[in-house]
């Protein structure tokens, strides 16, 4: 029998009808208790002691209670058949079982159609501990929350960064694989990810083994070896410890990150009108393990915030802390610990669901880990999300919801302690943003802090907190979101915004809301002390540092081995996917292949036969060279552009510009040479081919300049690409630089004195080859002087041209990739 805090009716405690109920469907509820996790099913003691006490908050849409457990334990259900009484109407009569066994508290479900998740997935029975939140769902996804009363250690673990020092001469392998000296199980930590060593004279060294995620000290990326000493923090992926007398002595960590912002503000650069403010004294204490909602109207902040929160944007005044740490000093620490999922997808849609995320296992993990474990990671991730059943499925074929969560699962693969999310529920048919937010808020029951911007508000009852951003970037609440329409005195949230709706009120709210929260023991989420007014604005002296948006995941030096790997690795896993992707689409693939063949097919049957080069080959030749180019600029103007928003994230969660630009010259440069190849051996039998050449063989000198000019074409294709903000756009430029390439080609007029402008374009020098290798006569053609070369020397010249022209294409591309993932943020 259970006793309540409450007064309570003599059979049961009853929890009194709630006005509004959490009704939130997902489609990662079990359908049947036999697919739920193993993992915490308690082990047998062989010893029994008398239960401790035990105390539940139990919660129910806008109602609490708090229930005390009797030693005889209770049943939890919605009749007056249970113990405790919650009269929802999705619970099942007798829901859950609360008992003593063995030497700890335990819950299980009473029933076969009763569902209990614990830290996010369905569980046949689980220990209960202090802080833990158990949730009482149905097969559809409603459910009522139990909190178990918290102590001091709520939310913490003890690292399993421990072991004992090496003694000198020795070392001690820190990594993942079992054969480690300290072994440290996670996604970021390496087979062998890191080495202490003791040297002869007693003095300890830390090398990291080039590792991805990195090894820290103090906060800071380790960088080959470096000398450390008592009292130093060490961390290896998300285990932290301090350097003991003879031990690493592990550090508590908290489950997710404790996020604290102090009177931040945040500014930015309006043209011609100095200096803007985005963001207006921040005050707010988000806890670990929570699940937080920003909204707002457009233009309001809401995504500044959350760039605020994840460090990509610095503040211009005052600071944010992870876990009590100023950020702009700990955020090289977090970054590979963070997930961003933006609100469009970041998966190739003509990739399967399987494909997909073992791309990026592969990219994000790296080679160190095997296939076995990079297949667990993928199966775990998509089991969390529901989408096991669609592994094989093409991620077009989804449905936006499934789209969405094939997203959040990449994010998974590393398992981030801190996840932001924009804008998730957008898009989503009816019902569909229900099933998000319900997955969002089992995501935070894992163990991460989540949060998101969103301007459906209309489910926001299932976060810890809502905060809500008003028009010139004030905050104008931040607290439980099923208080915030008494706050306001409206009926319903969705009402909040009509009261506020220029900056002079949302001004008004925030300094109402801010002097509501400064008195003694409550900030702006009601959650932790912060005395805003009192509260020194401080600017941090490396703050600065903090590029707007810039990831914070450290990078190998440019040239180093270390790159050099990077690029090799990272370039073949991007090039693979490439092909993959278009072989995928082969009617597309076929008419690219196709291409020359055309060009060469219809270029013979409209030439004079038999052909005499030096006297009738300009016009064939002035076709195969333009055609040359346009066939390098059409593969490759839309390769960057329409894969921009998966790039952006990639390039965000480390991967590398070289390599990816690699990927496209490499698949491109193949396809260029087969079109020039398979072009040139079409015209030789359709029409015959030159009977001399400066250099080599005319097959092969033909087949060298096409290429050539196939490259140039691509190079600058991809530049457009680099440049364009939408596929539309870039291929709306193409005309114009199609029609350029014909005018300053120098066959069609003499170019005079704009000779000098011709010499960037690569038609003109494509062509020259061709009709050097033709044997044709600028001057007898009536064309501009010197335009076809006829000797090895300017043949070879011409040639370094294009291949000059190419580089310069290829590096400019490189730059601009470059410049904007330095300004790029999710």
């Amino acid at each position: 029998m259970c006793r309540a805090v409450l007064p309570v009716v003599p059979r049961s405690v009853k929890i009194e009808e709630a006005p509004e109920v959490s009704e939130v469907a997902t489609e990662v509820a079990p359908t049947s208790t036999a697919s739920v996790s193993e993992s915490f099913v308690p082990k047998e003691s062989s010893q029994i002691h008398n239960p401790s006490p035990l105390q539940l908050e139990v919660r129910w849409g806008r109602t609490r209670r708090i229930v005390d457990i009797s030693k005889e334990g209770c049943t939890i259900g919605s009749t007056d058949s249970s113990d405790v009484v919650v009269p929802a109407p999705f619970l099942e009569p007798i829901h859950g079982k609360v008992e003593w066994v063995g030497n700890n508290w335990q819950i299980r479900p009473a029933t076969k159609g009763a569902i209990v998740l614990a830290r996010g997935v369905a569980v046949r029975s689980v220990e209960l501990s202090a802080g833990d939140v158990i949730r009482l769902a149905d097969q559809v996804g409603n459910f009522a929350t139990l909190t178990v009363s918290k102590d001091k250690s709520h939310g913490q673990r003890t690292s399993a960064l421990r072991g004992e020092l090496p003694l000198a001469g020795r070392s001690v392998v820190i990594g993942s694989a079992a054969e480690c000296d300290i072994r440290v199980a996670h996604p970021l930590v390496r087979p062998r990810h890191a080495i202490l060593r003791r040297d002869d004279d007693g003095k300890l060294w830390l090398d990291d083994r080039t590792t991805v995620a990195g090894t820290y000290v103090n906060g800071k990326r380790l960088k080959g070896r470096v000398l450390v000493h008592s009292g130093d923090v060490i961390q290896v992926g998300p285990s932290s410890a301090r350097i003991g007398s003879t031990s690493l002595e592990p550090l508590e960590q908290v489950r997710g990150v404790d996020v604290t912002v102090i009177n931040a503000c945040v500014e930015a650069e309006a043209k011609g009108k100095g200096r803007r403010r985005l963001l207006n004294d921040v005050n707010l204490h988000l806890p670990p393990a929570s699940l937080t909602a920003v909204a707002g109207p457009s233009g309001a902040g809401k995504t500044t915030l959350m760039r605020l929160l994840s460090g990509q944007a610095a503040a211009s005044a005052g600071v944010v802390e992870y876990n009590g740490v100023d950020l702009s000093v700990c955020r090289e620490a977090h970054a590979a610990l963070m997930g961003f999922v933006p609100q469009d997808d970041v998966v190739h849609q003509d990739l399967t669901v399987g494909e997909a995320l073992t791309y990026q296992s592969r990219l994000r993990l790296g080679k160190e880990f095997s296939k076995e474990a990079r297949d667990s990671s993928i199966v775990r991730a998509l089991e969390f999300v529901g989408l096991e059943g669609q592994r094989d499925q093409i991620v077009k074929t989804l449905s936006g919801g499934q789209r969405k969560r094939v997203s959040i699962s990449t994010e998974l693969l590393n398992e981030p302690e801190i996840l932001f999310l924009d804008e998730p529920t957008s898009g989503l048919d009816p019902g569909l943003d229900k099933r998000m937010m319900l997955l969002l808020r089992l995501l935070a029951d894992q163990g991460r802090t989540v949060i998101l911007t969103t301007h459906a508000i209309s489910y926001v009852d299932v976060c810890d907190n809502l905060i809500l951003v008003g028009p010139g970037g004030f905050v104008i609440y931040a607290g439980d979101p099923t208080e915030a329409p008494a706050w306001f005195g409206v009926p319903a949230l969705s009402d909040v915004f009509s009261l506020v709706e220029d900056t002079a009120s949302s001004s008004a709210a925030a300094q109402r809301w801010l002097a509501n929260t400064s008195s003694p023991g409550k900030d702006q989420s009601g959650n932790r002390s912060i005395d805003a007014r009192k509260s020194p604005v401080r600017v941090t002296a490396d703050s600065s540092q903090l590029a707007s948006g810039a990831s914070g995941i450290a990078r190998p030096k440019f040239g180093s081995p270390a790159w050099r790997e990077t690029v090799f690795h990272q370039g073949a896993i991007f090039s693979e996917r490439y092909v993959k992707i278009l072989t995928r689409d082969r009617t597309a693939l076929a008419f690219s292949l196709l291409q020359g063949i055309a060009v060469a097919l219809l270029t013979a049957l409209v030439a004079p036969k038999p052909i005499i080069w030096s006297q009738n080959g300009s016009a064939p030749m002035f076709v195969l060279g333009c055609a040359s180019v346009w066939f390098g600029m059409i593969n490759s103007v839309r390769e960057l552009v329409k894969e921009r928003t998966i790039w952006r994230r990639e390039e965000l969660a480390g991967a590398n510009v070289a390599a990816y630009l690699a990927s496209k010259l490499s698949v491109l440069g193949a396809l260029a040479l087969f079109q020039s190849l398979s072009a040139i051996v079409a015209l030789d039998l359709a029409l015959g081919l030159p009977p001399s050449s400066p250099v080599a063989s005319p097959l092969i000198a033909l087949v060298v300049s096409s290429w050539l000019a196939n490259l140039c074409g691509m190079s600058l294709g991809l530049a457009v690409s680099a440049l364009a903000t939408s596929s539309d756009r870039a291929m709306s430029i193409v005309p114009y630089l199609l029609i350029t390439q014909l005018v300053l080609c120098g066959v069609l007029f003499p170019l005079g004195v704009v000779t000098p402008f011709s010499w960037l374009i690569p038609a003109r020098w494509g062509v020259s080859a061709m009709g050097g290798i033709a044997g044709l006569s600028a001057s007898a053609l009536h064309q501009s002087a010197g335009l076809y070369p006829s000797t090895f020397v300017g043949m070879v010249g011409t040639w370094l041209v294009l291949a000059l022209l190419s580089a310069v294409g290829v590096a400019g591309t490189g730059r601009i990739l470059h410049r904007q993932a330095s300004n790029w943020s999710v």
